[in-house]
């Protein structure tokens, strides 16, 4: 998986989506915030492409300005 600079509308939906379930899940955003989704959903694992999704957004300055 390729992580570019150049986002799509479908990538700010899915990073916004996510973060909140994160939330609800009672989880951070951390790396350590998928492990909280994961362990609050029964029968579900956390792929490497949604772990890489996930580690690019939570490092840029922009995401960490609005998701404080």
């Amino acid at each position: 998986m390729i992580i570019t600079d150049e986002q799509s509308l479908g990538d700010l939906h899915l990073i916004s989506w996510l973060s909140r379930v994160i939330e609800i899940a009672g989880g951070d955003r951390t790396v350590a915030g998928l492990q909280a989704l994961e362990q609050s959903l029964t029968n579900f694992k956390v792929g490497p492409k949604l772990e890489a999704f996930w580690a690019a957004w939570i490092e840029r300055e922009s995401f960490k300005h609005v998701y404080v």
